[in-house]
C-alpha cells in the first residue's frame, strides 16, 4: 500500500502549517427530537477505526513527501450539558468549526453534540480539508453508521527508522521532481490569470480591520427546500437540480452585486473525480 500523501494534500497541510490557519470540512446534522446518546457513542467509535483513523506523519526531509499513518484517537465526544435556542445553531456551528484540531499529532476530528431547548439537537463533525473532503468524509461517515470498519491498515507513527525514512523519501522526491515542478508552473500560470481577471463592478465593502489571531466567521444562511418539490422545479424549467442550483446562486449573486464588469457571476463547483482505492484527501 503506497501511503504517501497526494501532492495536493500536502500542499494543504504546509499551507495550513506556514498560516496558522486550519480549512476544515464540516458535517451538520439537525433533529427535530433527542437522539440516541449510547448509539452516537457508538457512531463516534466507529468513526476511530474507520477512513478517518489517520493523520499524518512529517518526512525528515525539508522538501519529502509526507505519508499517512495511523491516527492517535480523535478527541472524546463532546456532549453539551446546556440545551441552546435552535436559534443559536449557527452561532455554535461556528464555534466547532473553531475547534482547535492538529492533521498532525492529532485529535484529527471532533464530534459533538448540542441539545435545543425546545427538545431537537444539532450534531456537528469538523475535521480538515487536507485529512479527506466532503465526499471522503461521507463516505467514512456512512461507512460508521453501517459498522463497516476501514480495510486499510495505516502504518504506525515512527515505524521507519530515521535513515529508512531520509532514504525512501529522497529517492521519492527525486521521482516526483518533474511532477513538482510542473504543478508550481500550473499553479503560478493560474494565479496570473486570476489577476488578469475581470474586476467586480460594484466595489466590495472594506473587511473590518482584525487581530492576527481573531476567528473570522464567515456569513451563511441556511434554506430547507422539500426534495421533490425542489426536483419538480428544475424539471418544470428544463433543467437539473444541480443546474437550478447554480442558477439560484447566480441570482443571489446578481441582487448582491457579486458580479463582474460584463455582468457575469464567477461560480466555483466541486467535481469528484474520486474512485474505489484513490487514498487521496482531496479529488
Amino acid at each position: 500500500m503506497d501511503n504517501v500523501l497526494d501532492p495536493l494534500d500536502q500542499a494543504m497541510f504546509e499551507f495550513g502549517r506556514a498560516m496558522g490557519v486550519n480549512v476544515v470540512v464540516q458535517a451538520v446534522w439537525l433533529y427535530n427530537r433527542a437522539i440516541d446518546i449510547d448509539g452516537l457513542r457508538q457512531f463516534h467509535d466507529r468513526l476511530q477505526r474507520g477512513r478517518l483513523s489517520r493523520r499524518i506523519e512529517c518526512s525528515p526531509l525539508r522538501f519529502g513527501r509526507h505519508r499517512w499513518v495511523s491516527s492517535n484517537g480523535s478527541s472524546d465526544l463532546e456532549i453539551v450539558a446546556l440545551p441552546r435556542p435552535r436559534g443559536e445553531f449557527d452561532a455554535w456551528l461556528n464555534e466547532q468549526a473553531n475547534t482547535p484540531l492538529d492533521p498532525e499529532q492529532g485529535p484529527v476530528w471532533h464530534l459533538a453534540v448540542l441539545p435545543f431547548t425546545d427538545g431537537g439537537t444539532g450534531i456537528s463533525l469538523v475535521i480538515p480539508h487536507c485529512v479527506t473532503d466532503g465526499l471522503g468524509l461521507f463516505e467514512g461517515l456512512a461507512d460508521a453508521a453501517l459498522g463497516r470498519d476501514d480495510p486499510i491498515d495505516w502504518p504506525a507513527s515512527g515505524s521507519r527508522r530515521r535513515w529508512q525514512a531520509v532514504r525512501e523519501d529522497a529517492r521519492q522526491t527525486a521521482r516526483d521532481a518533474r511532477a513538482i515542478r510542473h504543478g508550481i508552473a500550473s499553479a503560478v500560470r493560474l494565479v496570473r490569470r486570476s489577476r488578469g481577471g475581470a474586476q467586480p463592478a460594484t466595489p466590495l465593502p472594506a473587511l473590518p480591520p482584525v487581530g492576527a489571531d481573531e476567528p473570522i466567521a464567515v456569513p451563511l444562511a441556511t434554506m430547507f427546500v422539500d426534495t421533490d418539490e425542489w426536483e419538480d422545479r428544475a424539471h418544470a424549467l428544463g433543467g437539473s437540480s444541480t443546474a437550478l442550483l447554480a442558477g439560484l446562486t447566480a441570482h443571489l449573486a446578481q441582487q448582491r452585486g457579486r458580479v463582474t464588469a460584463d455582468g457575469l457571476v464567477a461560480l466555483r463547483i466541486p467535481f469528484n473525480e474520486r474512485t474505489a482505492g484513490i487514498l487521496a484527501a482531496t479529488r
